[in-house]
């Protein structure tokens, strides 16, 4: 059984906030600070050992796969989730008549790269939600034989609503497009598995539920669908040349057949080394057990807002909600400072309170909240 109390310890800020903000940025547990002041200590004393940093991220690769339950060959690293729908948004062929759908639950970094391809005479389709949640059917009258692709979060960053991705998919695959998802609010958090879930492809950073820092995200390619995609980009990194070579022998070359065909230029070593570290934290813990008593945590904050005369945005049915509870103020700019004079951590967004959880948040937390939002 995972010791959640036990775990709390590892998170210094808990000492000093209730930190209700992951879904905004995380705060890394000891060992990633750790790993990360060893890697820049080695580096300035030695210059580092760049074999043993590539050895991290097959690591990492690695670690992210098993997370997700795919295979370490569909896993590219990439810098954020930005990077990571930009490269697949422009690394489709289209053609004429051809539309991608997204919703109006989108984080602006999967919205921007879909909007611009209607430059190239792609039609962007917009499929609205409805109480802050969108259903499988609701797809049914965006999506048809000329969608290339369906791009959705796994948990809206505003209003919280988990998506039904293995339902959507279904929508998706009747009309032969594949379907993307935005994985930066559920991972680390919630449990996804790419394959029962019917997922194609799935970007997301490292900074948020994954524990580790800026700077290192994935971007997940189902085997299948590899072949179809070419990558804008080309560097020695992802293209089948030997690695050693610091010169080009031919002018012609071909791409890497696995997912790392979109990988470009050196990594952020001190990056992947915090995600060795965060990742492994994380598959220690159990997704499982993490999930568990985050829901148990944040399904006590619920309660508490709706006794105060608070109601959530977004869905409050177990399927639907997630570890994000946003409350609807007056001024939520206003409110987030005041709570975070009271030692509250949380962001305001879209005129709402956005409170975030993960697993070393406990009931102390939730009790310091509630009082502050009776106060305020």
């Amino acid at each position: 059984m995972t010791d959640f109390r036990a775990l709390r310890n590892d998170f210094p800020v808990t000492s000093r906030f209730a930190f209700l903000d992951v879904a905004n940025k995380c705060a890394p547990p000891q060992r990633v600070v750790r790993a990360v002041t060893g890697f820049i200590a080695d580096q300035s004393l030695t210059g580092g050992d760049k074999d043993l940093w590539h050895s991290r991220v097959e690591q990492v690769r690695g670690l992210f796969a098993r997370l997700i339950g795919a295979s370490p060959s569909e896993v590219a690293l990439v810098k954020n989730t930005s990077e990571g729908f930009n490269l697949v948004a422009n690394s489709l062929s289209y053609r004429p008549g051809d539309n991608v759908v997204i919703t109006d639950l989108e984080h602006p970094n999967n919205t921007f790269p879909w909007l611009r391809l209607r430059e190239m005479g792609v039609g962007v389709r917009i499929v609205p939600s409805h109480d802050g949640f969108i259903d499988p059917g609701d797809f049914e009258d965006y999506v048809d034989d000329s969608t290339r692709i369906v791009s959705v979060t796994s948990v809206a960053c505003v209003t919280g609503a988990r998506l039904d991705l293995r339902g959507i998919s279904q929508v998706c695959h009747a009309h032969s497009a594949y379907l993307m998802v935005d994985g930066i609010q559920s991972l680390g958090i919630l449990g996804l598995d790419v394959g029962a879930e019917g997922i194609d492809l799935l970007a997301t950073g490292g900074y948020k539920g994954l524990l580790a820092v800026h700077g290192l995200g994935f971007l997940y390619c189902k085997a299948a669908g590899l072949k179809n995609l070419r990558p804008p980009v080309a560097a020695r990194a992802n293209v089948q040349v030997d690695p050693t070579a610091h010169k080009v022998r031919s002018l012609d070359f071909e791409y890497r057949e696995d997912a790392g065909k979109f990988e470009i230029g050196n990594y952020s070593y001190v990056a992947v080394t915090a995600g060795c570290e965060s990742l492994d934290y994380i598959l220690a813990a159990g997704v499982p057990a993490i999930e568990k008593r985050v829901m148990e945590v944040s399904d006590l904050f619920r309660e508490g807002i709706q006794k105060l005369g608070l109601r959530p945005l977004g869905p409050t049915d177990a399927r639907r909600k997630s570890s994000i509870v946003s409350v609807m103020v007056d001024d939520a700019q206003a409110a987030v400072r005041a709570l975070r004079e009271r030692g509250i951590i949380v962001s305001p967004r879209e005129g709402a309170i956005r409170f975030s959880f993960h697993l070393y948040n406990n009931e102390s937390d939730v009790e310091q909240a509630l009082s502050a939002l009776k106060e305020a």
